[in-house]
């Protein structure tokens, strides 16, 4: 199958990302696109679907870029490590300080989430009481 490669545009436009931030994106290397002859940044199907990957972690579970870029070098570890791509049991135990490290990190997220959701939970019922203090005065 022939590799597909898409300008910034289409890349742009395929993940709603814009166009500087994919720059950024490549500045502090979570991505890293070819370049054609004229010097133009091209994106493979791989470099989408990281930049999808990427747009998930941030924008629907909440981490930063610098967690991002380490859950990424993480995964291409893990990945070299389970297709047996080492010669080194160091490379494995890093591997594993990584994962363990990223395991910590979920769980902080969970705990922020859940605070996050008991303040919410808690302003909700001061609403509903406020709302029904409201009826009752309108009601008189």
């Amino acid at each position: 199958m022939e590799k597909r490669y898409f300008k910034i545009d289409e890349i742009a436009a395929k993940t709603g990302i814009s166009k500087r931030a994919l720059r950024y994106y490549e500045e502090i290397n979570l991505i890293i696109p070819k370049r054609a002859d004229s010097g133009y940044r091209i994106y493979s199907d791989e470099d989408l679907e990281k930049i999808n990957k990427i747009k998930e972690l941030k924008e629907s579970l909440g981490f930063t870029l610098k967690d991002i870029k380490y859950i990424l070098e993480l995964e291409k570890n893990v990945k070299e490590v389970l297709t047996g791509d080492v010669s080194e049991v160091s490379m494995v135990d890093n591997a594993i300080v990584m994962m363990e490290n990223l395991i910590q990190l979920i769980k902080k997220k969970e705990e922020t989430i859940k605070n996050t959701e008991v303040k919410c939970n808690e302003i909700l019922q001061k609403l509903i009481k406020i709302k029904g203090n409201i009826g009752n005065i309108k009601g008189d």
